[in-house]
């Protein structure tokens, strides 16, 4: 490597960012050579609405020309002003203190979000559960879901979500994103921030089903000495599907008064008292376009939220990794231990095989001292319980964090 090499395009500090709201976003790069005092001492940045024009070094976006300096980070976009779910392609190429040009680096892009609130469409739904909350019964999670139909060859479909609480979607049966805890905690008073994924190979021709779990997080959930529902007594959830068609034609889906609405399985659910789940209450298929939502309720319209609703401008929240139990204890009173072998935050993933009716009790505790068991392993979370009433063969992955130790009881 004794040329430059030009790698990790980002823009605002993000890996081909989906949906961000700043107008002239700034653009970075990392130069790589093996040769001592090799230095960038110029660069060309071209900035295009599609591939092919990009292919063809044509800026019809934004052409910097060849701009003397070693500057390669924080380079503001500086050109034509950018729409709302505008896709931008870009690409740079700099010249070393040789006076040498490198080739073009490999295409990068990012997409514009909504940047108007007028541009959000629907309004925020949910269902209120009609009680208090308390350390042992924390509120029950939301289902909703809405059909539509779609018909033609979808170019791209873009949804942009966010929710007071937390949310899971789902679309056709297949989760949409990775990520876990969206949207991440911030002061609601002020502000929420919104999620953007690209769905564009979920959409089917005919019928397709949105399908949302809505837990409380930090919006309406525990949170340390402040007790319940700091922020409100309810979740709620705001989303918009654009879809574009080969054909020129659009179409939006969004949060309106066609969803349905119901409580299920998770019949309560804290990030901090833990979850309480009852498998008798299972909605099968309630993810699928063709599950029969008859007994369900119109979703309610909630509380019109007046902060600001920004795009989340940092790396989502994922699992990076799965992790088995370094050892299974049998204790006395016919509980289990098992150790996870580090402190960890994560998802339990465990299948449970029993009787119609099985209670089984989850604990994640801070420390063992005093619960029959010796070893003084103090854990940094507080405690975790999480009751389940499953059916036999029935396999569940439990939201929650998970500590070194979990007790099974």
């Amino acid at each position: 490597m004794s040329r430059l090499i030009i790698d990790r395009l980002r823009t605002e500090y993000l890996d081909n960012p989906l949906g961000i709201d700043v107008v002239s976003p700034r653009l970075g790069w990392i130069m790589q050579s093996q040769r001592r005092g090799a230095r960038q001492t110029a660069y060309r940045l071209v900035a295009s609405s599609s591939l092919g024009a990009l292919a063809r070094d044509e800026g019809d976006l934004w052409d910097s020309g060849i701009v003397s300096g070693s500057e390669s980070q924080q380079i503001v976009y500086e050109g034509s002003p950018l729409q709302s779910g505008q896709r931008i392609y870009w690409k740079v190429r700099v010249w070393d203190e040789r006076g040498t040009a490198t080739d073009w680096s490999e295409p990068a892009s990012w997409t514009m979000g909504l940047l108007s609130r007028s541009e959000w469409k629907g309004h925020w739904v949910g269902r209120s559960s009609g009680r208090k909350p308390s350390r042992e019964e924390p509120l029950p999670v939301v289902y909703l879901r809405r059909l539509f139909r779609s018909a033609g060859i979808v170019r791209r479909a873009t949804v942009y979500a966010t929710a007071l609480g937390l949310y899971r979607l789902h679309l056709n049966g297949a989760r949409v994103g990775n990520d876990a805890l969206s949207p991440e905690w911030t002061d609601y008073h002020v502000r929420v921030q919104y999620q953007t994924y690209d769905v564009t190979e979920l959409i089917r021709d005919g019928d397709n089903a949105l399908a949302v779990m809505l837990g409380h997080g930090w919006y309406t959930g525990y949170i340390g000495m402040y007790g319940y529902q700091k922020y409100g007594m309810e979740p709620s959830f705001l989303m918009q599907l654009n879809i574009e068609f080969e054909d020129g034609t659009e179409q939006s889906i969004q949060t309106d008064d066609v969803w349905r609405a119901a409580f299920g399985p998770i019949v309560g659910s804290d990030l901090q008292m833990g979850e309480n789940w009852d498998a008798r209450l299972e909605h099968l298929g309630w993810r699928e376009a063709d599950f029969d939502d008859c007994d369900w309720l119109p979703a309610s319209r909630m509380y019109d939220y007046r902060g600001k609703v920004v795009a989340q401008m940092s790396p989502q929240i994922r699992a990076t990794q799965t992790r088995r139990p370094v050892e299974v204890r049998t204790l006395a009173d016919n509980r289990t231990l098992v150790d996870m072998g580090q402190m960890t935050s994560g998802f339990l993933r465990v299948v449970l095989q029993g009787g119609r009716v099985r209670a089984t009790r989850f604990v994640m505790p801070r420390r063992l001292i005093g619960m029959g068991i010796s070893t003084p392993i103090i854990c940094a979370l507080p405690d975790r319980r999480i009751r389940m009433f499953a059916e036999a063969g029935i396999a569940r992955r439990l939201s929650l964090y998970s500590r070194t130790m979990a007790i099974v009881m």
